[in-house]
């Protein structure tokens, strides 16, 4: 019988660090190593964020997840590689070293410029088989076949939420964690990370809460922001969004706790636990990882409907936000696209919110990144 051939594939990307591309590098990595027909190679690339360090943005991956993903060798100046795949940023156009498969990760939120200098190669490239776009979700994909790809060179590889990171807790570490954090047994416990940026939607997602409080005084809002990745302070961008609006700036504080410090991912694992909802009212995003990690530790979500989320949310797993199809031009004046939620019908969803009584469904292909490395795997030997 004869043998399968091992492909050398050089994954060009991020590791150390826990931004989401190098998250979902890390992820795919430690998938990937459980095929015997591929031997890994890692070129590591230039962080885009100047300031960003293993130190200061650590990943939050276990010891010794941390020391086999440090030891994939770099790939080496003789050496021939059978397949690529970049997955950094800014993304770019690589010509090939010589006849190896190439797949480059592109995810958008909402859309990106066809003239760019970056994207108009990869376009190109992409239209005349040269290279495979990997997209996490069909919001993404839509997104890309707008500015100019042809859909047949992109492939949807989603994300996931790794089983040996997030699962549910046990009930009484729950509630020891929930009491470490000032947590009252009356309190509804709404959680959200991200950054203050215009397509999360956290500018509607505070002005409902602020407006359900007089109906639901039991909602606590706890907000895990990404200060030390971005560098935007969340707290002061609520406080301005809220002095702009008719509410009681205070009371509404009281009942917003902060998280600014890193935490890793066993932290991360304990505070998806303590929260009876996650919620997101994202205008757009490419897939949203936070939503999917929550729904693995057990936690119903509340999301906008008719975005990324759809691709794993099912009528079972929490709430969806009516929202509606909207496109406006940016600065730049190219037409971009994204979901208004409606904050009247997430008023009325927080009004009535109580403690979380059921496990959200999570279908199995997001349950693991075993799908996503089966799907890198096949797109290099198939295509």
């Amino acid at each position: 019988m004869a043998m399968k051939k091992t492909n050398l594939l050089n994954i060009m990307g991020w590791r150390g660090i826990n931004h989401s591309y190098a998250l979902v590098n890390q992820f795919q990595l430690l998938a990937l190593r459980n095929y015997t027909n591929v031997k890994l190679r890692h070129t590591d690339m230039p962080y885009a964020g100047q300031s960003w360090s293993v130190a200061s943005n650590n990943s939050g991956l276990k010891s010794i997840d941390i020391d086999w993903l440090m030891s994939i060798p770099h790939v080496e100046d003789f050496e021939e590689c059978d397949w690529q795949y970049q997955i950094y940023s800014p993304v770019e156009y690589r010509p090939k070293r010589s006849k190896e498969k190439s797949l480059v990760f592109l995810v958008t939120e909402l859309g990106v410029d066809p003239n760019d200098h970056r994207i108009a190669p990869l376009i190109s490239a992409a239209n005349n088989d040269e290279i495979i776009v990997a997209t996490p979700s069909h919001w993404s994909k839509t997104c890309l076949e707008i500015a100019g790809f042809k859909a047949e060179s992109i492939a949807i590889i989603p994300h996931a939420a790794s089983p040996n990171y997030f699962y549910p807790l046990a009930p009484i570490e729950n509630e020891k964690n929930r009491k470490h954090l000032g947590i009252v047994d009356t309190d509804i416990v709404i959680l959200n990370i991200s950054s203050p940026f215009w397509n999360k939607g956290n500018d509607i997602m505070l002005s409902a809460f602020a407006q359900a409080l007089d109906a639901n005084p039991h909602l606590l809002l706890i907000i895990k922001d990404q200060k030390n990745l971005y560098n935007i302070d969340g707290r002061e961008a609520i406080i301005k969004n809220l002095s702009n609006q008719n509410v009681n700036l205070n009371a509404v504080m009281n009942r917003i706790k902060f998280i600014e410090n890193n935490l890793d991912l066993q932290q991360l694992r304990a505070l998806y636990n303590i929260s009876d909802w996650y919620i997101s009212s994202y205008r757009a995003e490419g897939f949203n990882l936070p939503v999917c990690e929550s729904m693995a530790c057990g936690t119903p979500v509340i999301v906008t409907d008719g975005g990324a989320t759809d691709d794993f949310l099912c009528t079972k797993s929490g709430m969806k936000i009516m929202s509606r199809p909207s496109k406006r031009l940016d600065t730049n004046g190219r037409l971009i696209l994204f979901r208004e939620p409606d904050i009247k019908n997430l008023v009325e969803i927080l009004e009535t919110l109580e403690r979380k009584t059921s496990v959200p469904a999570l279908n199995s292909i997001f349950k693991s990144w075993d799908y996503a490395a089966r799907s890198i795997v096949k797109i290099f030997t198939e295509r």
